[in-house]
């Protein structure tokens, strides 16, 4: 086992299918998932026999799992497919000693404070109704520090410690003192004072610090977050940053672990109930959605075109832009209200949906991905840039569709095979979407800490050169 609280080391566990030889083809991903059920051993070679005889179906089609296997047709991949480059899976290491260390912050500045404030505000329950949206799915540190803090690896002797955490969530913490009025600059100080001593103990120790903070890579807009830039440039050479996206990391040096966005409160809390949101997946109203803006910055002003021509003539397409930005905060008091209600809308909307289209935005990461793993929505990607590439196979469970500007140029091509897709046996389909909501519990959830099991898992992988 890795931890005591990771005790397989198989990527969807008992529901995972084994993906057919043909899958790191350019075929599309939803052509490995069909599968129905075998009653006895004879029954299966009969299936067996019948099935590599067709003229339809060749041995590379199969998909199994224990007594489980069908013929799964051959579906042509999408125009772009060989642009998907996300690493494959791979083995676990197993790690059997305590291994890590956090850092208590001095008072009156304290991880413990910024906890007690979120709880008494519910902002740690609902912080998408406290925070904006875009800030909120940011706030990973908090949920990944109280994990690590609780988790049975730890290590309270900081110098047996091989991997040292910097316990304090910056962003969090600024968003905290901003809405209790105090302020963060001086606290920033006092905490950057007490760590550079910190470092100079443990220099060539790996050092894990968590900030997922967009501003950091744009100073001269966002000045009082020098001293914590220079400070993250000035680190041990063994030091990783996590964060959502390498694009928000403001050291070339540092390394970079990618983590899930958070997701939606009410989706993440629905995706952790006992009843299962996929349990009714081909009874979902809405066939394929979007959400979210469209003209974006870099690949994301590819959007319109895009989903628009990906989506022409299907059925039940549910297609909003909204145009809730963080600018009209300053101009519109009512902004957080009506940012609150669009988020609730495309929540509830994530539900109901039975495809997702995740495409660019400003950066190659989104919150999207997440949202709709949760919500048991099949992601329809463009991006290869995702977390835990060790322990998450992606090309298993969602469906990539190509780079945006190879999917444009290819426009018709790639609407001709999202219609073939949306098409497919809704048992086929809706394995898809177990399988991605499964894997969101198991390694990508924050309010159950699987995320932060990843986390540290994937840091073990990057220092001894595994991944």
């Amino acid at each position: 086992k890795q931890f005591s609280l990771i005790r397989h080391d198989h990527y969807i566990m008992s529901t995972r299918l084994i993906r057919a030889p043909h899958s790191r083809s350019k075929l599309g991903a939803p052509a490995q998932l069909l599968h129905t059920h075998a009653a006895s051993g004879m029954k299966l070679l009969l299936v067996l026999a019948l099935a590599f005889a067709s003229e339809n179906v060749s041995p590379g089609n199969w998909t199994v799992k224990a007594n489980r296997i069908a013929p799964v047709p051959r579906i042509k991949g999408p125009p772009c497919a060989g642009d998907d480059d996300v690493a494959r899976t791979s083995s676990v290491k197993e790690v059997t000693s305590k291994w890590f260390h956090g850092f208590y912050m001095p008072q009156p500045y304290s991880y413990d404070e910024i906890v007690d404030w979120m709880r008494e505000n519910e902002a740690n329950e609902v912080p998408d109704d406290v925070f904006n949206a875009e800030m909120a799915s940011l706030m990973v540190d908090l949920p990944l520090l109280s994990a690590i803090r609780a988790h049975p690896e730890r290590c309270y002797d900081e110098g047996k410690a091989f991997l040292h955490v910097i316990d304090y969530p910056f962003l969090t913490a600024e968003l905290v003192m901003k809405k209790a009025g105090m302020n963060f600059t001086s606290a920033l100080q006092t905490i950057l004072k007490f760590l550079e001593v910190r470092l100079k103990w443990h220099w060539y120790n790996p050092w894990l610090i968590i900030n997922a903070d967009w501003r950091l890579r744009w100073l001269t807009e966002f000045p009082h977050l020098g001293p914590l830039v220079e400070f993250m440039k000035a680190m041990p050479p063994k030091t990783a940053l996590a964060t959502v996206d390498p694009a928000f990391n403001p050291s070339s040096s540092m390394q970079s672990i990618i983590v899930p966005y958070v997701p939606h409160h009410m989706v993440e809390r629905i995706s952790l109930r006992r009843n299962n949101p996929c349990s009714r997946w081909p009874d979902r109203a809405i066939k394929v959605m979007f959400r979210g803006t469209m003209d974006r910055s870099g690949s994301g002003a590819l959007r319109g075109p895009i989903i628009y021509g990906m989506t022409r003539g299907i059925e039940g397409a549910d297609i909003r832009e909204n145009h809730v930005t963080g600018e009209e905060v300053e101009h519109d008091a009512d902004w957080y209200e009506r940012g609150r209600q669009v988020m609730y809308r495309t929540a509830r909307a994530y539900l109901h949906s039975q495809f997702c289209l995740i495409p660019q935005g400003d950066t190659n990461t989104t919150r999207r991905m997440f949202d709709s793993m949760a919500a048991a929505c099949i992601p329809v990607r463009f991006t290869s840039t995702l977390p835990f590439s060790h322990r998450v196979d992606w090309p298993a469970i969602s469906i990539f569709a190509g780079s945006m500007s190879c999917s444009l140029e290819n426009i018709e091509e790639t609407r001709a095979w999202f219609m073939n897709i949306t098409t497919q046996h809704p048992r086929l389909l809706r394995s898809l979407a177990c399988q991605a909501h499964q894997t969101f519990r198991r390694f990508l959830s924050y309010r159950n800490g699987a995320s932060a099991n990843s986390l540290l898992s994937h840091y073990t992988f990057r220092h001894n050169g595994r991944d």
